[in-house]
């Protein structure tokens, strides 16, 4: 059924007229690996000045590391909007809010209330926002003192750029002359130029993350998800594991003094209800395929993608695959763990047809699919991960006036 459905949604998609303003060609182009002693908009210009006189350059926007800037920016953000609710909070209800300045405070006065004494939030948000601004001022200053070595460089046409792009296109197949210089050591041979996406697609605070560093990030994060989810942890191989809890269920409800109707039975169990032994194994493979996605996107965000668009790319195709394989594919063919793929790699080539499409199995994944259907979907239109992230969040926060910051924490840019 799988191909049918990509089939018909590929037939779907062709018939949608739409158009990625990504994909379009710009003026504007990144250029990576200039020496940082050069990178600067006056030896760029001259640079290019030199090599193309005939091509004018638009505009020079030199990259640095704006890291600590962007997370001093995001607090800034928070403080004034925390200040504004409890200035509209204060002309509302004629009460000024005060708060105890730790975190978790809000649900836990108790805790803090004998070693920090309570401010008046008004006052607190007003010096955290001249302490900000100061910290934002001498980042701003520290961080343009050494560039990253990369710049965006605009030119007033588009031929221009393309004409560029090809000269500095690194490729074996790729015989043309190299890319012409100037009297300044650019060293444009070892450029990296590619056309640049829109400035609100870009990841600037991962941007001062080197692209060797990244490439191994992504190895050891796919590594590491491929190991876990494929072997470790697919939902058969959790399933089975509910079989020592069961079990010590069993020990919990053994009857020393059997009664008379069952003393002819050895082992004297209660019975264990029957939503436990049914319904235990399906919740168990729904909240494991449920939290998959999400650790997949974390380890994605620990790789730290240049774009927004693709890193929900990536998040996207491997949240498919995994998903796929970890809960059709892998146990269809009784791949349920490693021990299994290993004997099937070393002791023996042939697959075993006869544990495919099993009665239990059968009814074991139709009740699974009940389950996502009534359960899952349940949970999709109360938004559970928002409201339960929404509960840790205000266990987390000082007052009241953290709403603002707590509502932009909860919102997600891609939902995968």
């Amino acid at each position: 059924m799988f191909p049918v459905a990509i089939f018909l949604m590929r037939r779907f998609s062709i018939g949608l007229k739409i158009t990625d303003t990504n994909l379009k060609i710009t003026r504007t182009l990144a250029i990576e690996n200039i020496p940082e002693k050069l990178c600067n908009i006056g030896d760029i210009k001259k640079h290019f000045d030199e090599a193309y006189p005939e091509f004018r350059i638009f505009d020079v926007q030199v990259v640095y590391d704006v890291t600590r800037l962007t997370q001093l920016a995001l607090d800034l953000e928070n403080v004034v909007d925390s200040k504004k609710f409890c200035e509209k909070y204060k002309a509302r209800k004629n009460v000024e809010l005060e708060m105890i300045p730790v975190g978790g405070a809000r649900c836990c006065k108790c805790f803090c209330l004998p070693c920090v004494n309570k401010v008046s939030c008004i006052e607190y948000f007003t010096e955290e926002e001249i302490k900000l601004r100061q910290m934002m001022d001498k980042e701003r200053i520290e961080a343009q003192r050494v560039s990253l070595g990369m710049a965006f460089v605009t030119f007033e046409n588009i031929n221009h750029a393309r004409q560029i792009l090809r000269d500095h296109k690194n490729s074996i197949l790729n015989f043309k002359r190299s890319a012409p210089e100037s009297k300044l050591a650019m060293n444009p041979q070892k450029w990296t130029v590619w056309y640049a996406p829109l400035p609100n697609d870009i990841i600037w605070e991962n941007l001062s993350h080197k692209r060797h560093f990244t490439l191994m990030k992504k190895i050891i994060a796919n590594l590491f998800i491929f190991l876990v989810g494929f072997f470790l942890t697919t939902p058969q191989f959790v399933v089975h594991q509910l079989d020592p809890i069961i079990n010590a269920l069993k020990n919990l409800t053994y009857n020393p003094n059997p009664s008379p109707q069952n003393a002819t039975d050895p082992m004297h169990f209660k019975e264990l209800p029957a939503w436990l032994t049914d319904f235990l194994p399906t919740l168990m493979i729904w909240t494991f395929t449920a939290l998959l996605p999400v650790v997949v996107a974390y380890a994605d965000l620990l790789v730290g993608h240049w774009t927004r668009s693709g890193q929900n790319h990536a998040i996207m195709k491997k949240t498919f695959w995994y998903l796929l394989f970890m809960v059709i594919i892998l146990p269809t063919f009784g791949f349920t763990s490693s021990k299994a793929y290993i004997d099937f790699l070393l002791k023996n080539n042939n697959l075993n047809w006869e544990c495919i499409f099993l009665p239990d199995s059968g009814a074991f994944f139709v009740n699974y699919v009940i389950t996502c259907a009534i359960l899952g979907s349940g949970l999709e239109l109360i938004r559970f991960p928002e409201l339960f992230w929404y509960f840790i969040q205000i266990c987390l926060s000082r007052s009241k006036a953290d709403t603002p910051a707590i509502r932009k924490a909860i919102t997600y840019e891609f939902r995968f």
